[in-house]
């Protein structure tokens, strides 16, 4: 009754006979409403003491409007202790092919993991890591002569392509090319000029009826 008087006591009596009494206390409780949200808007977030309040940071802009955000979240190192990496490796070679290690001077015929047979190899010290394929393989193969070859032994020095560059025997009776300038032979080995891989011919002879052209070589 108090709440009623002070809502509609400055009202006079005529007032109350021209509207029914549920449509003036619905038209009182939205004024208290309105009162209570417009009054709630000036509290600042900070005044909330519940402990499951979120807490919140206001910044004022110049135009009066206010900004509600949420704190910056600590930022802490990532532990790497028990974090696990993994290296690329090697694809596995199935088949036969050619493994080449310059550290032990070896070229080795391999069947999947499986060594079929290891020769000792000379000429490696010039030659870079990685994976190549036989090319060709040619027995008593003509070796195009470089101008080095002339020079050593003081001789005139033909024509880029003169047909006399060309050598037959210089490679040994078996040959196999990794690439154009790259060959693995069976030739003297005081040639210098040769370069590529030399080694004993029991061995290459070995490798070169048991591989195709398109055999895979690794050289480590």
């Amino acid at each position: 009754m108090q709440v009623s008087q002070m809502l509609f006591g400055q009202f006079p009596m005529s007032f109350y006979n021209r509207l029914s009494y549920r449509k003036v206390v619905f038209a009182g409780i939205s004024s208290l409403l309105l009162v209570a949200a417009v009054t709630g808007c000036s509290f600042s977030s900070r005044d909330i003491s519940s402990p499951s309040a979120v807490q919140t940071e206001n910044m004022y802009l110049p135009a009066g409007q206010i900004v509600i955000a949420r704190p910056m979240p600590s930022m802490s190192e990532i532990s790497t202790e028990h974090m696990l990496g993994f290296l690329p490796t090697r694809p596995e070679l199935k088949g036969l092919w050619l493994k080449i290690e310059r550290g032990e001077s070896t070229v080795s015929l391999m069947d999947g993991d499986n060594l079929v047979l290891s020769s000792r190899v000379s000429g490696l010290d010039s030659i870079s890591p990685g994976r190549y394929e036989v090319v060709h393989k040619q027995r008593n193969a003509l070796w195009r002569a470089n101008s080095e070859y002339y020079q050593r032994r003081s001789l005139p020095v033909p024509s880029e392509f003169d047909p006399d560059r060309l050598l037959k025997g210089v490679l040994g009776n078996y040959a196999l090319f990794l690439d154009e300038n790259l060959p693995i032979h069976c030739g003297p080995a005081e040639m210098e000029e040769v370069g590529g891989m030399q080694l004993n011919e029991k061995d290459i002879s070995r490798i070169y009826y048991a591989i195709e052209v398109g055999t895979p070589a690794v050289i480590l």
